[in-house]
Parts: structure tokens; sequence; C-alpha cells
């Protein structure tokens, strides 16, 4: 079985591979290559989080064939791909944050990369439905910890959003305080 490191570890190189196809380094990749690679990296939840977050830390450039074979790529799976691109924008931003907070100016800059690499994929990869996604986790930040004292069952779409946002943030020990400055600093992709 697969772990995500290896799956991390797999994406980067086949990123790199492209990187260097982008530069003329190596012989050119096609986009319908790319494509079908993509398609079958985002099938699997295990290979979509380490391909979207060694996208995230990669110095691809976000432009030509390789945006066009992405583009479809997450539109062919777009719940796992907006959902992974969210997070990664938490995920990323929230340990900016922590890190600064602790002192770690250089992992603190590196923490931001990735959070603007992520925010600058929402707004290339803009849609209905990550516009949606990013909506529905700003909502959930501002009634997050609002409602831990209310242990009632979500009955509603927005509750049951919610409660799936809430586990998330929960599960990696965030403030209700760290994530509304992740909005606040990442307002123009959460204010979509």
């Amino acid at each position: 079985m697969q772990t995500i490191q290896q799956s991390i570890s797999d994406s980067m190189r086949v990123l790199e591979k492209w990187t260097e196809a982008q530069t003329g380094t190596v012989h050119d990749v096609t986009t319908a290559e790319m494509l079908a690679t993509m398609r079958e990296l985002l099938a699997s939840d295990l290979s979509a989080r380490g391909f979207m977050a060694a996208l995230s830390t990669s110095q691809i450039e976000l432009s030509g064939d390789f945006l066009k074979a992405l583009k479809e790529a997450v539109n062919e799976h777009p719940t796992v791909s907006h959902d992974l691109i969210v997070k990664n924008i938490i995920m990323s931003a929230t340990a900016s944050i922590q890190h600064r907070n602790s002192g770690k100016t250089e992992q603190a800059l590196a923490s931001q990369a990735v959070s603007e690499r992520n925010c600058r994929l929402a707004e290339l990869l803009s849609n209905e439905g990550l516009d949606a996604t990013l909506k529905a986790a700003s909502t959930a930040i501002e009634s997050f910890e609002k409602r831990l004292a209310d242990s009632s069952v979500a009955t509603s779409e927005t509750d049951q959003t919610n409660d799936y946002w809430h586990k998330f943030f929960r599960r990696w020990g965030y403030s209700r305080e760290l994530l509304l400055e992740v909005r606040s600093t990442y307002s123009s992709s959460f204010s979509t």
C-alpha cells in the first residue's frame, strides 16, 4: 500500500519532468500526456493528495499547456481537487502564522509561499464549484467554536458542510482566532 509520502514523491518526479519540458531541457511532453497522468493522479484520494501537495511546492509554471491540462483534470475530479486546494490554503497559512509567532522566519516564509501558490491555483482554476468550496470553508470558519456546545446532529446542508470543515479544523488543532486570521490574510480567495 502506498503512503502519502510515496504519493508526493511520485508526483514530484512527474512535475519535475514537466518543469524540465517547460524550460526546454528535455523533450516536450504533450498536453494529452499531462492530462492522462493528471486524470490518473486525481482519480484516487491518496494520489490526489500527493499530487496537490507536490503541486503546492513545485516550481512548474501555472500556465500554457500545463494549466490547460490541469483545468480539464480538475474539472473531471472537482470534489477532491477543490477540497484539497482549499485545505492546502488553510493548512499552509496556519503553519505560516504559527511559524511566524514562534520566530521561525524561514519556515513562515516557505509556508506563506505555499499558501500564495494555492491561492493562485484557486484563482486560475476558479469556477462555481471551487468558489462554493471556498465560501463553505469561510462560512465554517465564521461558525467554528460557536457550535461546540451544541452537539445536535446536523440537519441542513449548510450544517453538514460546516460539520465537515469543523472536523477538519479540530483534527489539526486550529483555533477560531487562527482561522479568522487566515481568512483575513487571504480574503481575496475566501471572498469569491
